[in-house]
């Protein structure tokens, strides 16, 4: 269990925190743990689709890191490569949901 924690340990723990606000996000609708409060509220009839694209995105970033760390052992380079992409896709992704479910406030002038 030592050797576990000391090699992936900090995957593990990231994947925890993703799951906790995927589950914050999808069960509890609390979109304020993950927006910053300049930002401002998300509307009430945009908030149920915001919760569930969002949600859905951290799960699969999650497993995304999962499915990395076992290619790591594998071969590294493509390990990294691939979290890359993944971090990029997120990024996109995320900033595709604010558009379209924000309320603008966030957009710099």
């Amino acid at each position: 269990m030592n050797e576990i924690l000391s090699q992936h340990g900090i995957e593990l723990m990231l994947v925890l925190i993703l799951f906790y606000f995927a589950f914050k996000v999808l069960v509890l609708k609390d979109v304020d743990a993950i927006r910053p409060k300049q930002w401002g509220p998300i509307k009430d009839e945009h908030r149920d689709a915001y919760c569930k694209e969002t949600g859905i995105l951290l799960i699969l970033f999650g497993i995304c890191i999962i499915f990395m760390n076992v290619v790591l052992h594998i071969e590294p380079s493509l390990g990294l490569m691939f979290m890359m992409l993944a971090m990029v896709i997120v990024f996109w992704r995320f900033k595709k949901i604010e558009e379209k479910y924000g309320n603008g406030k966030n957009q710099n002038p």
